[in-house]
């Protein structure tokens, strides 16, 4: 519980971002050759990108300063728009980086990762149809579908499965969806497949992958910096993608 307390304040950092850039917009193409990088990064990848980076800053072999904020997908993506100093943005989908980089708010994307959708269970359920059976009756915990892409998988599966829980709490991102589930606050939730990575005291349960649209999760290179650049194209290796599917991932 205290890697989410962690997040969930560096989660709130993000709106002072938003308030100090406004004073000082950067460009998406202005290059800065300076050794820090500024990382959005949606929740369902914190734990992975916690193990990258020591990686990389073994690699690129410099002194690099590297801030972290994690949020919904959404939320991160608006904060951009806002004028927010982010150098790196890893979505949870490829729609927010496909509209930035249109949009003039960055220089390029790729693929990253593929997203995988699971029940998480604090009752200890340990197959689909004891889930089923008990869902019109628990509380289940989702991300925002507004927001957080998982939330919008998690819609699909709820509409696969034609069953509705006996009430439903959304969470700002994925993280709070697992956070609800940690808590005792819902004994179900749709959460990351990643997010297992962490301590955990519930248990999961596979979701078919044709329950719900592919999670294609991309990443934007916003600014043109040398670190910004060397990290996008870091995660592309295979040393890097073979990392990510360890942790949860097709």
């Amino acid at each position: 519980m205290q890697w989410l307390t962690n997040k969930l304040t560096t989660y709130t950092i993000a709106t002072v971002l938003v308030l100090l850039c406004c004073v000082s917009p950067a460009s998406a193409n202005d290059k800065d050759t300076s050794s820090s990088l500024t990382i959005a990064c949606s929740a369902n990848f914190v734990a992975v990108m916690d193990q990258l980076l020591p990686v990389f800053k073994a690699q690129v072999k410099t002194d690099i300063q590297v801030k972290v904020v994690t949020g919904s997908s959404g939320t991160l993506a608006t904060q951009l728009r806002y004028g927010a100093p982010y150098d790196v943005f890893f979505s949870a989908d490829a729609i927010l980086p496909t509209q930035l980089k249109t949009d003039g708010f960055g220089i390029e994307s790729t693929v990253y990762a593929l997203g995988e959708l699971v029940f998480y269970s604090s009752e200890g359920y340990d197959s689909l149809e004891g889930v089923m059976t008990r869902l019109p009756h628990i509380t289940l915990a989702i991300a925002n579908p507004r927001y957080a892409p998982y939330g919008q998988a998690a819609v699909e599966v709820l509409a696969h499965l034609q069953t509705k829980p006996k009430k439903t709490v959304t969470g700002g991102s994925i993280l709070h969806a697992f956070q609800y589930v940690e808590s005792q606050n819902a004994e179900l939730g749709l959460i990351a497949k990643s997010l297992l990575q962490q301590p955990h005291n519930g248990t999961a349960i596979a979701i078919p992958s044709e329950w719900y649209q592919p999670i294609e999760q991309h990443v934007l290179l916003v600014k043109d910096s040398v670190f910004a650049r060397k990290f996008y194209h870091f995660v592309q290796t295979e040393q890097a993608q073979q990392l990510i599917k360890s942790m949860g991932y097709r």
